[in-house]
């Protein structure tokens, strides 16, 4: 009886414990040992990256992931928070050269995958100008751009012709996002002139979109020839076919006025300071051109607008109002309205002229000189009903270009100076933009592409002209002024409305 006791003890024994073994198989063959699959979308492998790039990592798992991290050349570059597995790198950061990237995704049991490397190439240029719009003429040959540290250091140099795009390669450093740095072009204009811009402080590796303005004058022209009939007594008179203009203020009308013509079919305005009866106008619509008989009492009286003038300065204080026939048009047809020399010392009041209904859009330019400068306010849209002066002012130190110096008071956006010398047939002229804390500066060397492309632009013998401090009322400083001017698609008066400079000459 004992023995069958024993017996069926190691039996139970013997059960208890297969049925163990059999829960651990069940248990083992239940562990999750699947790792996630992870792959890096993009970039891909041999990319050669610029600027901002988009990272994007592909991870799945069984289970859930519970970490995913990017590893650049083995060091930790981002841990993720959750999906989606997309972070932006700003590889100006980084010097110029070849990484490696890698993905390491984790789940919730530990299991690991390392992704595959992806090898990439950062070339981050020390610029990029984009020149649209015929920028460079298409007869005006090749344009040149350099780039400097502000100490003057050479960090780039590259030509080009007409619409293109200029990367200009990082070949003096690894870092061209280092601190800031100026960008000189020059050009021709196709009238004899060449033209030398420089724009100091800017942040470097940035994307510059020049942007050319329309250049009718450079197109075939033939004369449209106005011949007067009954000209009455007047004060001033002009011609104008919103591409070229023909005007006096405040002398007389000839008999005959010859006005270029651009286009095969345009509209003319006709104004006329009369003696007896006012300020009178008459709109021509598609006129050709040829002779254009014109009778001056058939003339239609103008409205007009007041503006209010700052105290002072009424003997040299002008307006100039253009209108446009299409709202925010401002660099197509742009009609001569106006050309106001009739100051009103007794409320320093200037009244300006315009036809009633015709124009949708309107610009006005005024300016008046005291205390050794002149002020100027530009005006897109509706006409102001006063003149907004800047209250800022300059004082010159040095005209020495290499080492240009000068004083200023007051607050504003931008800095311009300019450079002038002649050459045969033309000037050249060289501006220079900088932020108002650029008071003191040396003018760029030429390197040698720029004097072996351009040698009749001799640095050593220009002479400076005059100095400007503007503030642009939609803008609050001189990196706005360049986000606004390089950044965007269109031109600066389509963000711009109002400019209010002071201008003193050397």
């Amino acid at each position: 009886m004992i023995t069958c006791l024993r017996n069926l003890k190691i039996f139970q024994l013997s059960i208890i414990y297969l049925l163990s073994l059999i829960l651990m198989s069940l248990l083992i063959s239940c562990e999750d040992r699947q790792a996630p699959d992870i792959d890096i979308i993009t970039p891909q492998s041999g990319a050669t990256l610029r600027g901002d790039v988009k990272i994007e990592i592909s991870a799945h798992d069984n289970e859930d992931i519970q970490s995913l991290n990017l590893y650049l050349d083995d060091s930790l570059f981002h841990e993720f928070t959750g999906e989606p597995y997309r972070v932006t790198w700003n590889t100006r950061g980084f010097e110029n050269g070849s990484y490696d990237l890698k993905g390491k995704a984790t789940d919730t049991n530990g299991n690991e995958t390392l992704s595959k490397s992806v090898e990439v190439t950062i070339a981050n240029t020390v610029v990029s100008a984009i020149f649209s719009k015929d920028w460079v003429c298409n007869d005006c040959e090749q344009g040149v751009i350099f780039v400097t540290r502000l100490d003057g250091t050479l960090l780039g140099q590259a030509s080009w012709t007409g619409n293109d795009t200029v990367r200009m390669p990082a070949i003096y450093t690894t870092r061209p996002d280092t601190g800031r740095m100026n960008v000189t072009t020059l050009r021709n204009d196709g009238s004899g002139n060449i033209l030398v811009t420089t724009f100091m402080d800017i942040p470097g590796g940035e994307r510059l979109k020049y942007k050319g303005l329309p250049r009718v004058f450079l197109n075939d022209f033939e004369y449209m020839r106005f011949n007067m009939t009954n000209i009455p007594s007047h004060s001033g008179w002009s011609i104008s076919n919103g591409y070229s203009d023909s005007w006096a203020y405040p002398d007389s009308i000839r008999a005959n006025v010859n006005v270029r013509n651009y286009r095969d079919e345009v509209s003319v305005y006709v104004q006329l300071s009369n003696t007896s009866s006012g300020n009178r106008y008459r709109w021509l619509e598609n006129q050709i051109s040829g002779p254009i008989d014109l009778d001056l009492s058939t003339l239609s009286p103008t409205s007009s607008r007041v503006i209010q003038f700052p105290p002072g300065g009424g003997d040299r204080a002008r307006s100039i109002l253009t209108g446009y026939r299409t709202l925010g048009s401002y660099y197509d047809a742009a009609y001569l309205l106006d050309r106001s020399r009739i100051f009103n010392f007794s409320d320093n009041t200037m009244t300006v002229h315009l036809p009633p209904s015709i124009m949708a859009d309107y610009k006005t330019y005024m300016y008046y000189f005291d205390a050794g400068g002149w002020n100027y306010n530009t005006v897109f849209g509706i006409i102001p009903e006063a003149f907004n002066k800047l209250q800022a002012d300059l004082n010159f130190i040095s005209n020495n270009k290499d080492g240009f110096e000068i004083s200023t008071s007051g607050n504003f956006d931008q800095l311009k100076s300019l450079w002038r010398h002649s050459i045969g047939g033309g000037t050249v002229e060289w501006n220079v933009y900088g932020p108002p804390e650029l008071t003191a500066y040396s003018l760029p060397h030429l390197p040698s592409l720029a004097e072996e492309l351009f040698p009749r632009v001799i640095r050593q013998q220009v002479v400076l002209i005059s100095v400007e401090l503007t503030d642009f009322a939609e803008l609050d400083s001189y990196d706005e002024v360049l986000e606004t001017r390089f950044g965007t698609d269109g031109y600066l008066n389509q963000y711009v409305r109002e400019s209010r400079t002071r201008v003193k000459t050397y």
